[in-house]
């Protein structure tokens, strides 16, 4: 039974048809079918059960070959137990060491297997993916995406583990709104902290000094929640410039953009790895 709070004792890979719909796939023909080739994975963030983060999975993956065309040659899903309701925050938290540890060697096998890895995460996958790549590890990230990150905004600065974080990584862009009241009051509450995802970074202008890679987007003006990162044209709009080699300052601010085109060509494959029961 799925209750979003346990580890399946083996990652599963299975290759989706639809909601419901679906066949299990050994590691070996997975990672041959994405051989050299350009993969988008996409991490959840807190309280998606396994069925849940699915759809939602499914949904961003329309979206994503609307905006983006054919950028990505495969789309995968990554779901790990981030809890059934609002009330299993902390032990969703604790779960992201063990997801993160096992995201970190999905991600190695993928480096090893030559694809160039793009990753986007929405709130609590920050977490996930902060654990699984602040230790020393064979990984090469082309793209960070993170959307309405769920930590500290001071992490950035003050974790010692941050360089090891991004020597693996090209380009972060960590998107942030104000807009978003789960961040602005739900995080504050639980952590006794601002959320990067809802103020930026802490000491921004020495942070960016620092480390030229990072790129900070305020969503504020074209984002109105913690969830709607990937219905806001303007936000698709830039990540799709950027897939195709568009450069931004350090810091950006969003303006409203018209809708991009849906008439493109799409990805075929879809696929999943779940660390949940």
């Amino acid at each position: 039974m799925n209750d979003g709070r346990i580890f399946a004792e083996k990652d599963c890979i299975v290759q989706l048809g639809g909601l419901g719909q679906g066949r299990p796939i050994t590691r070996d023909w997975f990672l041959s079918q994405l051989s050299s080739e350009k993969v988008l994975v996409l991490v959840h963030g807190f309280n998606n059960p396994l069925l849940y983060a699915v759809r939602e999975f499914l949904l961003a993956r329309a979206r994503i070959q609307r905006a983006f065309s054919n950028q990505y040659d495969h789309i995968v899903g990554y779901t790990w137990p981030s809890g059934f309701t609002e009330f299993d925050y902390f032990h969703a938290k604790r779960n992201t060491g063990e997801a993160g540890n096992r995201f970190r060697t999905w991600l190695r096998w993928l480096t090893k297997a030559g694809c160039t890895i793009d990753i986007m995460g929405h709130s609590m996958a920050a977490l996930v993916g902060y654990k699984a790549l602040r230790v020393e590890a064979d990984i090469r990230i082309r793209n960070l995406f993170s959307l309405g990150a769920a930590i500290p905004k001071d992490i950035m600065l003050e974790d010692q583990n941050i360089p090891h974080l991004l020597e693996k990584v090209r380009h972060f862009y960590a998107f942030h709104n104000r807009n978003d009241r789960i961040l602005k009051y739900g995080f504050r509450l639980v952590e006794w902290k601002k959320a990067l995802g809802y103020a930026g970074p802490s000491h921004q202008q020495d942070l960016l000094k620092r480390h030229g890679k990072i790129n900070v987007i305020d969503c504020s003006g074209v984002v109105k929640n913690h969830t709607d990162y990937l219905h806001s044209p303007a936000v698709l709009q830039l990540i799709s410039r950027l897939l195709k080699g568009y450069k931004i300052g350090q810091h950006v601010r969003l303006p409203d953009y018209d809708a991009m085109p849906v008439n493109v060509e799409q990805t075929e494959s879809r696929y999943a790895i779940a660390s949940q029961m």
